[in-house]
């Protein structure tokens, strides 16, 4: 009874021990070996009892065996766990780097070990198994960004400091992605020095960027700098000429009768052409210099760093030689030309808005001296731009009130009988406060804001309602010639419109003539014989006016239903005295006559030139040696009070 009460104690005692320390442990076991001593001694001389004894030996023996072996299954349980935990992370981290585009890097600085991570392989484009050193690493940079990446490390490794930078890596096959990379240097009092880092791939965050600006800064058709763009660059390049001392020019071009080409070929071309044009402009500048597209047919060229206006004008004739030769645009083969403004800085403008205003000025004078040429700004061009405002904002008045808008005539003059065969119908605008003005000065402002075709429209009408007045007066074989500009020409309502007029004033058809410019003739062939035709089918005539000055093809010349040719008065004007100007009149009438055209000779102002041409064949003579452009009160006491000359 003594030895089992002492078990059961000694078991109860067992359960209450630290089994995890291994003090604990030896110390129970030295105790039990002295209470088995103990018992032994006291209990030792039976069988029974030495049995008892090695039982409860065994006892303790299993049962320290089994304490102590609980505590490595969980541990072993616990580690195994472990793993799997940090495995997923591990595959969690690969994978959110995958996703984020973030790899890490780590540079011993004194031993010289590169590692880097799973997703830098995969941005630099390399298999796993690829050994890539520090010096691999950093010759991937672009040369462009390779000395700032370097200049960044050394000054982080040099003050243990953090870097932060952002830079583009050349892969392979021309390849091309830009990282942001932020770490820091980390050094320590045993010498040790090492950088940590991480790089993310941001390609996609520097290629939007890069479209935003490309839709904000450039022009969608052209690629060429916009207005934006150009104003920021003009006054970047002030500040510079401030410093420098250094002049500049912002030139201003409009391409001259863009309109007719969008208008006869259609928009696609005239795309086309822009695009041509940007190309072309770009070869006629240096790389330092600007070239944009203002809006429309509108360019502006920023010119830096010039000695003086000679340099501008050098680069205004050079552009204007470059677009003075034949063009072909697709199918078609285009003569362009352009007017040109020209503002200096210092001298005309200190800010970028009035230098681009101020060439704007001189680019409409250019385009009031005949197009085709360069102005540079003067300060009285700014007075002309005022009183072209006034002009405009009277001439909308005018038209639409049709108050103002006269018709002058200009007769025409049989060359064999020297009786007056018709005459040239010229607009011109009586001003209530300016007087009498005259179309060149407010044709192209017609043409630019839009109202040409209402102004034909007064024109026809007036000049129609005046045959029908010389009809009832007697002289009903007169034929009137009106001008077609570029725009009336191709509106979709002219023909009906002309058929209603002539109707409505009951006039024969035939006392009608329209007369178009060579140039408008040849742009869009087709739709130009259309109209034509459907002009002739009515039973108006049709002249081409100014022959000799454009870019004309004799076989097309052939097939329009042409009536009449006009020679030009540049070849009338010196002709008794210039054999080539003599040649070339000489030569259309030939050319006329064997097409079975009317010749008209414009511009006539001497007895000797009206005799020269009525030699030559010419049909009829128009000048002033005859009669100057008179109102149509005028022309019909002319009429009535002519005597033909022998």
């Amino acid at each position: 009874m003594h030895t089992l009460s002492i078990l059961k104690y000694l078991q109860k005692d067992c359960m209450k021990l630290d089994t995890h320390s291994i003090t604990a442990k030896a110390a129970l076991a030295v105790l039990i070996s002295m209470l088995i001593l103990i018992v032994f001694i006291l209990y030792g001389n039976s069988h029974e009892n030495l049995l008892i004894l090695l039982m409860l030996l065994g006892v303790l023996v299993s049962f320290f065996l089994y304490r102590s072996l609980i505590p490595l299954n969980q541990i072993a349980n616990n580690l195994e766990h472990l793993n799997e935990e940090v495995s997923k992370k591990a595959a969690h981290l690969k994978d959110a780097q995958r996703i984020a585009k973030v790899g890490s890097w780590e540079y011993n600085i004194v031993t010289k070990t590169f590692t880097i991570s799973d997703e830098i392989y995969r941005m630099l484009g390399l298999k796993h198994s690829t050994k890539v050193e520090w010096e691999d690493f950093l010759n991937f940079t672009e040369d462009s960004d390779y000395p700032k990446v370097i200049a960044i490390l050394e000054t982080a490794i040099k003050n243990g400091s953090k870097f932060d930078m952002k830079y583009a890596l050349k892969l392979a096959n021309n390849k091309k992605i830009y990282i942001q990379t932020s770490g820091k240097v980390r050094k320590k009092q045993d010498g040790s020095a090492k950088i940590t880092a991480v790089s993310m791939d941001i390609s996609n965050e520097i290629q939007n960027k890069q479209k935003i600006e490309q839709l904000a800064y450039y022009d969608s058709l052209t690629n060429l700098a916009n207005r934006l763009l150009l104003q920021d660059r003009v006054s970047k390049a002030i500040q510079l000429g401030k410093r420098n001392n250094t002049k500049l020019a912002v030139m201003f071009l409009d391409l001259d009768h863009f309109k007719l080409i969008n208008d006869t070929l259609g928009h696609g071309v005239g795309d086309n052409l822009l695009i041509y044009i940007s190309q072309l402009l770009k070869k006629q500048v240096r790389e330092a210099d600007t070239v944009s597209r203002f809006g429309g047919d509108e360019f502006v060229i920023l010119l830096s760093t010039l000695h003086d206006a000679d340099d501008a004008k050098h680069i205004a004739e050079k552009i204007q030689t470059a677009l003075g030769q034949k063009h072909t645009i697709g199918s078609h083969q285009l003569y362009i030309t352009t007017s040109i403004g020209v503002s200096m800085y210092p001298e005309h403008a200190d800010n970028a808005n009035d230098l681009i205003t101020n060439a704007d000025i001189a680019m409409y004078e250019a385009k009031n001296s005949g197009r085709n040429c360069h102005k540079l700004y003067e300060q009285s061009m700014g007075r002309s731009i005022n009183k072209r405002l006034h002009l405009e904002q009277d001439l909308v008045e005018a038209i639409k009130s049709k108050n103002g808008i006269e018709v002058y005539y200009q007769a025409k003059i049989d060359a064999s009988t020297n009786e007056i065969a018709g005459a040239e119908a010229l607009v011109r605008w009586l001003h209530p406060k300016d007087g009498l003005i005259y179309p060149d000065e407010f044709i192209y402002i017609a043409e630019s804001t839009g109202l040409m075709i209402e102004l034909g429209y007064v024109i026809i009408e007036n000049t129609v309602l005046q045959i029908k007045k010389l009809k009832e007066l007697g002289f009903s074989n007169l034929v009137i010639a009106i001008n077609l500009s570029s725009r009336q020409f191709q509106d979709a309502n002219l023909v009906s419109y002309i058929s209603s007029i002539i109707k409505k004033y009951n006039i024969p058809p035939s006392q009608l003539e329209f007369e178009i410019t060579e140039s408008i003739s040849m742009y869009n062939l087709s739709e130009t014989l259309r109209i034509l035709t459907e002009l002739n089918l009515i039973g108006v005539s049709i002249a081409i006016d100014d022959f000799g000055t454009g870019h004309s093809s004799l076989l097309y010349l052939k097939k329009f239903p042409i009536k009449t040719l006009k020679i030009d008065k540049s070849f009338i004007m010196d002709m008794v005295t210039d054999n080539n100007d003599r040649v070339i009149a000489q030569t259309i009438i030939l050319m006329a006559n064997s097409l079975n055209l009317l010749t008209v000779a414009e511009g006539v102002e001497t007895p000797e030139q009206a005799n020269l041409l009525k030699e030559m064949g010419c049909n009829q003579l128009q000048g002033y040696l005859f009669s100057k452009p008179i109102s149509k009160e005028e022309f019909t006491e002319f009429l009535q009070n002519y005597i033909p000359n022998s």
